[in-house]
């Protein structure tokens, strides 16, 4: 799908909901993956040590390799805390279930609903936890990409927010749009969507 670089025209209330719907199903995806991907290395630290601490009291292993049982015991017990503390399994459900409620809501989505299709969306911002905003503008650009709405309305997310996106929230960071004049000159070119 091509990005027209000529003025868009303005969207429709079914398009403006259906760009909110997307944006918001797209966030809560790279969310949950974010703590799906945590929490599954996480049991399996847990897993493997949780073995490791019965082989290493078991006396099984040979002279050279032996560990103090002790010690992968209580790195065990520290991941399992931190776990059950950050609640991140909760989090992960949190996120997929918010998720697949904005998808439900997009499925039924036509002309001549969307203002009530948009009220029902905007009750479920209540249940969403803080809003990390580096995450918000990819999701952001994602649906903007979604509705073929030119590049230059589109957000400039540098590489280093990419990467922390998940890790720090950004509050209060100002995220350019490519089309602003002082972005045009920080939007490095490996960025820059091809021309199709």
């Amino acid at each position: 799908m091509g990005q027209s670089e000529k003025p868009a025209p303005p969207l429709t209330d079914e398009q403006r909901c259906r760009f909110s719907l997307l944006k918001n199903v797209r966030y809560h995806e790279d969310r949950e993956g974010h703590f799906a991907s945590i929490n599954r290395a996480l049991d399996l630290f847990v897993l493997v040590s949780g073995l490791g601490t019965v082989i290493a009291l078991s006396d099984l292993l040979p002279p050279w390799a032996r560990v103090d049982g002790r010690w992968i015991a209580a790195a065990t017990s520290v991941v399992g805390a931190v776990q059950l503390v950050f609640a991140l399994g909760r989090r992960e459900a949190l996120h997929a279930d918010l998720r697949r409620r904005f998808l439900a809501l997009l499925a039924d989505l036509d002309a001549e609903n969307a203002k009530d299709t948009g009220r029902r969306m905007r009750a479920l911002f209540g249940d969403e936890p803080p809003t990390f905003h580096a995450v918000d503008k990819l999701a952001y650009n994602a649906a903007m990409t979604a509705l073929d709405r030119p590049t230059a309305s589109m957000i400039v997310v540098t590489p280093s927010q990419r990467i922390w996106r998940n890790w720090r929230r950004y509050e209060g960071v100002q995220f350019p749009r490519v089309g602003d004049a002082q972005a045009a000159a920080r939007v490095p070119a490996w960025w820059q969507r091809p021309k199709v």
